[in-house]
């Protein structure tokens, strides 16, 4: 990425890993104060006496010139997102937030925003009930031990939708309406796109990598060894609703059936918003499934694999390595763990997943 711009931030990427590097050794030279907005007030953990403060809102805008040269972290959804007609629990306008982060800059304040879906790992981690004073010091915890957490940089930019996101959430929705009906009883067993991924089952078998072959069941294990089917493949062992949900991101329309009274499962290639191509997986990855620990609702899509798939496959490949996770909750894990845990989900996400995506997509013409 040298050279070329952060897209999450428009800010190139040599001064993002620069930022990062003098945010990361402010942690480590224990220069972290962490914050949290309750309903009326701030709560902030001083990093120079080790106690949380209430503050006022107001006196939050002006916090960076009391901590100077150190760093400072909050919730996305406190210090990232402006409050505005449809997102009216937010403590901070625009300009606020605008006032806040240039304050950050003059005091040389390294600001770092956290998804606000990792507070409840952060207070399992650190064995805390969940308040307004807690918060802080668990997020301070998990960022201090955890050095390869995702952390994002504030970005006034972010604070009006783009054209893309908004066509995005119709996609999801018209994703999220195919399978919840097509994973009914009887579970993907007719239509267009049960046709379509049935049709190349040999073929994956005999392109995809051992790896892809493992995550979706598509091993040696899923064929018969009985005689009368020997070397036919067994549905039952094949990981089918991940392959529906992947294929569900390039194709698939509910088409209302009079004659039937129900609707039909039809094979209709989606078509990227602004292009004349089915989706690229940097949209489906960024748009659809929201691969980011600051993603929006992702849908049934992003559910099924990454809660239905992968975490599956994630317990299942960690022991055998010797890693038990089954049982374990996130913030629960040590590092090694969670080492285990990252590499497993990328494989599975962005190798499976992403090969089988484009195995498919190789298929389909619009």
């Amino acid at each position: 990425m040298t050279g070329k711009e952060n897209l999450a931030s428009g800010t190139p990427a040599v001064e993002v890993a620069t930022e990062a590097c003098s945010f990361r050794s402010k942690v480590d030279n224990g220069n972290l104060n962490t914050i949290d907005c309750g309903k009326n007030t701030a709560t902030w953990l001083n990093s120079k006496t080790g106690e949380v403060e209430t503050i006022s809102k107001d006196e939050v805008i002006d916090l960076p010139f009391k901590i100077q040269g150190q760093a400072l972290a909050g919730e996305d959804a406190h210090f990232g997102i402006p409050k505005g007609p449809e997102s009216m629990a937010q403590p901070f306008s625009s300009s606020q937030l605008e006032k806040f982060y240039k304050n950050c800059e003059s005091a040389n304040v390294s600001l770092k925003l956290i998804s606000q879906k990792q507070t409840p790992r952060a207070l399992c981690y650190a064995n805390l009930e969940k308040s307004d004073e807690t918060d802080p010091i668990a997020i301070h915890k998990l960022i201090t031990d955890f050095p390869q957490l995702t952390l994002k940089n504030p970005d006034v930019s972010c604070f009006s939708v783009s054209a893309t996101k908004n066509s995005s959430y119709k996609i999801v929705k018209n994703i999220t309406k195919l399978l919840n009906y097509s994973r009914m009883s009887p579970a993907y067993e007719s239509g267009e796109v049960t046709e379509f991924i049935k049709s190349l089952l040999p073929e994956m078998r005999a392109t995809l990598s051992d790896e892809t072959l493992d995550a979706m069941g598509l091993t040696e294990d899923c064929l018969f060894k009985v005689k009368s089917k020997k070397g036919q493949i067994n549905l039952k062992k094949v990981k089918f609703g991940q392959l529906y949900t992947i294929a569900s991101l390039l194709m698939g329309e509910l088409i209302p059936n009079p004659k039937t009274e129900d609707v039909d499962i039809v094979a209709t290639p989606r078509i990227q918003p602004g292009t004349d191509r089915t989706p690229s997986w940097k949209y489906i990855k960024s748009h659809i499934l929201r691969c980011s620990p600051f993603h929006e609702n992702g849908g049934t899509a992003r559910s099924n694999i990454y809660y239905h798939g992968a975490k599956s496959y994630i317990i299942r490949k960690a022991k055998e390595q010797g890693v038990i996770l089954k049982g374990k909750q996130r913030g629960s894990f040590n590092n090694e763990e969670d080492k285990v845990f990252r590499h497993y989900r990328n494989l599975y996400i962005h190798t499976a997943v992403r090969e089988v995506f484009e195995f498919f997509k190789s298929k389909i013409t619009v």
